[in-house]
């Protein structure tokens, strides 16, 4: 799955656009600093590479549009999709 998404920054509140990669082994937090979509390997820069069988829950919020990633050995990665 690929998505574009906002990552929100629990340090310092802000948030960040950023496309959302889930393989079956990795989930990656990918920054594109192209103008379109579309993926071209010298225009993207993977910010977050998290091993899937370290990701132990993900909570899923009933009012907003939000998620969090819970990852024992990094901060949760909380996020945003526009579609929930």
């Amino acid at each position: 799955m690929v998505s574009k998404i906002e990552k929100y920054d629990e340090e310092d509140g802000t948030s960040q656009s950023c496309v959302l990669v889930i393989s079956n082994k990795y989930v990656y937090n990918v920054i594109h600093s192209g103008i379109s979509f579309l993926f071209v390997a010298n225009l993207v820069e993977i910010v977050h590479k998290i091993p899937a069988e370290k990701i132990r829950a993900v909570t899923v919020s009933k009012m907003g549009n939000e998620f969090i990633m819970h990852v024992p050995d990094k901060l949760d990665c909380r996020y945003e999709h526009p579609d929930k």
